[in-house]
């Protein structure tokens, strides 16, 4: 393994701990969300908002759903609503967070998103790193490849 494979590794193993640390912001999320919900009564005082963490490759997805609500009392249906995330800063506006969340969660819903934006962004760039070592490695590649060439020419 040369050094260009070394630092991917490092790399990937800071994504796997960005992707632990938001699994737990997550963990904190829902526990507060579950115990507050079995206090309370009627699905009125129940969170409108889903917060779901997944990784595929290097890629980790911190999204936030909205939850409508249709339909008679005995007869709901859940739908499940994108919200819209800032592609730059990649966080999602309080407003749009706010049009789902109830007044009692609304304090973490706003600390939780601040830790996912962190990580959001932490890792776009560790991404973007990992790319970069990819080309240079090509890079490499292609110039040690012309090299041994003129030194071929050149015998």
């Amino acid at each position: 393994m040369d050094a260009f494979d070394n630092c991917i590794v490092v790399i990937e193993e800071q994504i796997d701990a960005l992707f632990n640390e938001a699994m737990k912001a997550a963990d904190t999320y829902w526990d507060a969300v579950t115990a507050h919900e079995k206090q309370a009564t009627g699905p009125e005082k129940r969170s409108n908002l889903e917060l779901s963490c997944t990784k595929r490759g290097n890629n980790i997805q911190v999204l936030w759903k909205g939850i409508r609500w249709y339909g008679p009392p005995n007869k709901r249906t859940r739908v499940r609503l994108t919200i819209a995330r800032d592609k730059t800063t990649f966080t999602y506006a309080d407003g749009s967070l706010k049009d789902y969340a109830k007044e009692w969660e609304w304090p973490l819903v706003k600390e939780t998103e601040m830790t996912m934006q962190s990580i959001r962004r932490q890792n776009h760039h560790l991404v973007r790193a990992i790319m970069s070592i990819r080309n240079a490695k090509q890079v490499r590649r292609a110039a040690d490849g012309k090299l041994e060439k003129l030194q071929a020419q050149a015998s």
